[in-house]
């Protein structure tokens, strides 16, 4: 799968595609800095990101986590 981010903060809604281990990073970075807003991917995918969340707030991230 590819990610195409066309984005303007101004955007009301911006939905990434994205799927695939090697851009787990990537995603999750998106999604923190809140360039997308709903996020269309696989299960594995979507299972690392939640995990790579997981992780974050266990080493004292904020206590607001931007998933929901």
């Amino acid at each position: 799968m590819e990610f195409l981010l066309i984005n303007s903060k101004k955007t009301p809604e911006v939905i990434g595609v994205a799927g695939g281990k090697e851009k787990v990073p990537a995603i999750y970075a998106a999604i923190k800095a809140r360039y997308i807003n709903s996020l269309i991917t696989d299960l594995d995918t979507a299972l690392s990101i939640l995990k790579m969340e997981e992780n974050y707030m266990k080493i004292g991230g904020s206590n607001k986590s931007k998933f929901r």
